[in-house]
């Protein structure tokens, strides 16, 4: 009798949700509007900016998040070969199961982010496993992060802050 109440429950909870619902929880309010890079933290406490570059971090503090709608533009500035470049994308995005997940043109999903925490001021994620074996592939190790016994585990399982314009 117990397990017929419980899955009755669930049922009229489960069709109570509109669709309404599921778009904000898709593209949460405390999500839209414009997102600067603030700081990154390694697995073992310290700062990503105690270990590498000033030129690097300020180029990483020139990195933007725009969430509008459904959408999401990107503006990321990576150090590469002593030059800090910009790339500039847009994509559909949803969050589902706190993860933030992008979506393709082509209609590929791919979980990136695990949100830690999101409020109205401060968005803070880690990589999620999909985006890091994809950055596996993408992201130049650094030597000297090496000689520094940072690995690039490491370096991928950073906790990232950003903080809303």
């Amino acid at each position: 009798m117990k397990k017929i109440l419980l899955i009755a429950l669930s049922v009229i909870a489960f069709t109570a949700c509109t669709k309404k619902d599921n778009e904000d929880t898709k593209h949460p309010k405390e999500l839209q509007g414009t997102w600067v890079y603030e700081k990154s933290i390694l697995p073992d406490g310290k700062l990503f900016s105690e270990i590498t570059s000033s030129e690097q971090i300020e180029c990483s503090k020139k990195t933007k998040y725009t969430f509008y709608g459904e959408f999401l533009t990107s503006e990321e500035h990576i150090f590469k070969g002593g030059n800090c470049q910009q790339n500039t994308a847009s994509v559909k995005y949803f969050v589902e199961n706190n993860k933030l997940c992008l979506e393709s043109a082509n209609g590929v999903v791919l979980k990136a982010y695990d949100i830690v925490s999101l409020t109205s001021t401060q968005f803070v994620f880690k990589y999620n496993s999909e985006l890091k074996t994809f950055l596996y592939s993408q992201i130049p190790y650094d030597p000297d992060l090496k000689g520094k016994g940072y690995t690039i585990d490491d370096i991928l399982n950073v906790t990232i802050t950003y903080r809303k314009l």
